[in-house]
C-alpha cells in the first residue's frame, strides 16, 4: 500500500513542523529516536539497518503529529513494535495503534488519570488477596506496592517484561476480553512463581517483578495458571467497577466534594467520525496468528520465530494529492484517514 506508506512518512516528517509540534529540549522526537533502538533489543528488525527500525520511528513520530497534545511516552514503542511485528504493515499498524490508545487503560495512563490508576491497583490487590492470600500478605510484609511493577505491565501489555511468544498470547486475550485479561495475566504470573516469591525479600522481589521474566516461561503454563483462578471476565469487570466506586468515595472524602468525571479527552480534534461497526479485532485478529521465520530478526545466534499476521483486507488505500500549503495538506489527509481510527471505546468503561 504505497500511497499509505507515503502518507505515514509525510505525517512523521510533519512532526518537525512548527505548525504541528513545537520542539523543545525534551521533545518527544528526541526520546523516540533513543527508544527505537532500545525496543526489543534481541530482535534485529528494530536495530540499525533492521527492516522495521525506520517504520517504528515513523509510526511513533506520526502519532505525535496526529496527537500533539498527548505526544510520546516511554513504553509506547513496545506497543507499536508488537503491532509492526504481527501486522508487518506500517499503515495498518498505525491505525491499530491509534485505536488502542482510545482504550480505557491507555486513556488513564496517557491522561495521567490517578483515580483510574488507583482503580486498577485496587482491583488487582483485592483479587490477589482473595486468590493468593499468603503471597499477598508476604508482599505487604515486605512493603512491596503493586504499583512498582503493575503500571509497566499494564501500560505496555507486558511487552517489555515477557518473552515474545508469551506476550503474544496475552495480546490475543487482551483483544478478546479487554483489560480484564491484563489483570488476570498479572495474577497468573504471580501464581506461576508464587513459591519462589515467598522466599524473596524486598530487593529480590522488586528485581524479579520489574525485570524481564525468564526466557523459559511457557505461554501454555501461564494460560493454565490464569485458568486456575476460575475468574471470569465479568467477575473482573465487576471488581473494577466496585474499585472505581471505592476510589471515587475516597477522593470525595479527601477533597470534601464530589469529583466530576474528567473532561480531558486526548483524542485529536480531527477525530470526528465514530465508526461503531468496526473495532480493533475486525482489523486484526490474533486468533489467526501464525508463526513465520524471519531471516535476521534476532541478534542471537539462533534464529527467532516471531508472530506474524496476515494483513486485514478491511484497510482502505489512501491516495494523497499534492498541496502547496503543508498545513492544509495535513488537514486534508488526516480528516479522511482518521475515520479508520476506532473511537468507540468510552473513557471510563471496562471492555
Amino acid at each position: 500500500m504505497y500511497s499509505s506508506y507515503l502518507f505515514i512518512t509525510f505525517l512523521a516528517s510533519c512532526a518537525n513542523c512548527s505548525f504541528l509540534y513545537q520542539l523543545d529540549e525534551e521533545s518527544s522526537l528526541q526520546v523516540i529516536r533513543l527508544d527505537v533502538s532500545r525496543t526489543f533489543p534481541m530482535l534485529g528488525v528494530f536495530q540499525s539497518e533492521g527492516s522495521h527500525q525506520r517504520n517504528l520511528h515513523d509510526l511513533l513520530a506520526a502519532y505525535v503529529a496526529y496527537q500533539p497534545t498527548l505526544g510520546y511516552l516511554q513504553g509506547m514503542s513496545f506497543i507499536a513494535a508488537i503491532l509492526l511485528i504481527v501486522m508487518d504493515d506500517i499503515y495498518a499498524a498505525f491505525i491499530a495503534f491509534a485505536t488502542l490508545m482510545n482504550r480505557p487503560s491507555f486513556y488513564a495512563f496517557y491522561a495521567l488519570d490517578e483515580s483510574e490508576f488507583a482503580a486498577y491497583y485496587e482491583t488487582f490487590d483485592t483479587l490477589l488477596g482473595e486468590k493468593m492470600p499468603k503471597l499477598s500478605s508476604h508482599l505487604k510484609t515486605c512493603r512491596l506496592d503493586s504499583k512498582l511493577y503493575l503500571f509497566d505491565w499494564l501500560f505496555t501489555v507486558f511487552s517489555r517484561s515477557l518473552p515474545l511468544e508469551v506476550d503474544l498470547r496475552i495480546w490475543d486475550l487482551f483483544l478478546r476480553d479487554g483489560e480484564a485479561a491484563l489483570i488476570l495475566a498479572a495474577l497468573g504470573i504471580l501464581k506461576m512463581y508464587e513459591d519462589q516469591l515467598l522466599l524473596y525479600d524486598f530487593d529480590h522481589l522488586a528485581s524479579f517483578l520489574t525485570g524481564p521474566m525468564p526466557e523459559s516461561m511457557s505461554p501454555d503454563i501461564l494460560s493454565e495458571s490464569m485458568r486456575s483462578f476460575d475468574l471470569s471476565t465479568a467477575h473482573i469487570k465487576e471488581a473494577l467497577k466496585k474499585a472505581r466506586t471505592l476510589v471515587a468515595e475516597s477522593d470525595n472524602r479527601r477533597t470534601g466534594q464530589s469529583s466530576p468525571p474528567s473532561a480531558y479527552d486526548p483524542r485529536a480534534p480531527l477525530e470526528t467520525t465514530q465508526d461503531s461497526s468496526r473495532n480493533l479485532r475486525s482489523k486484526w485478529s490474533l486468533r489467526n496468528l501464525r508463526i513465520k521465520q524471519l531471516n535476521g530478526t534476532s541478534s542471537r545466534k539462533s534464529n527467532s520465530e516471531i508472530g506474524h499476521l496476515n494483513k486485514s483486507t478491511s484497510f482502505r488505500q489512501k491516495n494523497s494529492s499534492s498541496f502547496s500549503d503543508a498545513n492544509h495538506a495535513v488537514t486534508c489527509l488526516i480528516t479522511p484517514w482518521s475515520q479508520d481510527v476506532c473511537l468507540e471505546y468510552p473513557k471510563r468503561e471496562m471492555l
